[in-house]
């Protein structure tokens, strides 16, 4: 079992993914929708601060859930016709997203007063950044 199917319950049922956001592949576009409805409710908190419950079990399962992504995601492109070096630049970004990901968990143990706010255009950047510009065009070659 996956980290998303954990957290499906927190998410209001008719949060739907955005049009533009579309992979056309039902796995990465349902988990791309449960790691935005995951933001959603990060943003909600957004006046407390990173040592909040709130945050560290969000950071937590996003993650997670991120790394569950990536690896289903290399997988799925790694079988289409995407040339190579596009694979190995997508494979890339996502190595940086980790590493941003540390110091995050950095940042919450070490400046527990950050605001929430503070720290979500990271995590926006990290979902739906990515997916835009990286994620979406592999439907091009399924």
């Amino acid at each position: 079992m996956s980290i998303l199917s954990l957290y499906k319950t927190n998410i209001p049922k008719p949060f739907q993914l955005p049009p533009e956001l579309l992979t056309g592949v039902g796995a990465i576009d349902e988990e791309h929708r449960l790691l935005i409805a995951q933001l959603d409710y990060l943003r909600k908190a957004k006046d407390q601060t990173v040592d909040s419950e709130i945050m560290g079990e969000c950071a937590h399962v996003i993650g997670r859930a991120l790394m569950d992504h990536f690896k289903s995601e290399e997988e799925i492109m790694k079988r289409s016709t995407m040339p190579v070096d596009e694979v190995q630049r997508h494979i890339q970004e996502h190595g940086r997203i980790i590493e941003e990901y540390v110091a995050l968990q950095g940042t919450i143990m070490t400046m527990p007063r950050t605001k929430i706010s503070d720290v979500t255009q990271t995590i926006e950047n990290w979902i739906i950044g990515h997916a835009a510009v990286f994620d979406v065009p592999i439907k091009q070659y399924l």
